[in-house]
């Protein structure tokens, strides 16, 4: 069997299809951008403990309301905060 050398590897660990090697509790803030928070600047997914409204932030800085996401919801994408105003999920973790 042929041997990946490390720079695939790592390569392949980073990649968006590969799975999230940390997770942190997020406390949704208008203000504070996850690099000042969790220390990544962005996540790649978002699970949603108790379901609700939430309103993420994109790369581009763009907020966007999510209606009535389910409870144990894996909302994949790439985000840098979850905004206090009009989020009414709970129990969100950022995963990266």
């Amino acid at each position: 069997m042929p041997q990946l050398d490390p720079s695939q590897i790592a390569a392949a660990d980073q990649s968006a299809e590969s799975p999230p090697k940390y997770w942190a509790a997020v406390t949704p803030s208008d203000t504070v951008d996850f690099a000042a928070s969790i220390g990544t600047d962005r996540c790649r997914a978002l699970w949603i403990g108790i379901g609700g409204d939430i309103v993420v932030v994109d790369l581009a800085g763009t907020a966007t309301l999510l209606k009535n996401v389910a409870s144990g919801y894996l909302l994949v994408g790439f985000f840098t905060r979850v905004n206090a105003t009009n989020t009414t999920a709970t129990y969100i973790v950022a995963a990266w």
